[in-house]
C-alpha cells in the first residue's frame, strides 16, 4: 500500500483521494490551493515585475 505524502501543499496522502466507501470510485479533486493573482492593483500581493515571474507549461498535462 502506498502510504508516502504528496508535494501537493495539502498533506493528503494518494489512498485519501478516492474514500474507500464511495461506491461511485470517482476521483474527488479538493479546492485548488492557488487562488492568488499578479495584479496592478496598488498593494496587491503579487504586483507584474519584469523577470519575477516564469510560466511553466508540459504538454504532457491535459490542462496545459
Amino acid at each position: 500500500m502506498l502510504t508516502q505524502s504528496l508535494q501537493t501543499g495539502n498533506d493528503q496522502k494518494i489512498t485519501n483521494w478516492v474514500d474507500p466507501k464511495d461506491k461511485s470510485g470517482e476521483f474527488k479533486r479538493g479546492q485548488s490551493a492557488f487562488r492568488n493573482q499578479i495584479s496592478k492593483k496598488p498593494g496587491a500581493e503579487f504586483p507584474p515585475e519584469k523577470g519575477r515571474y516564469h510560466l511553466y507549461v508540459s504538454y504532457a498535462c491535459p490542462w496545459g
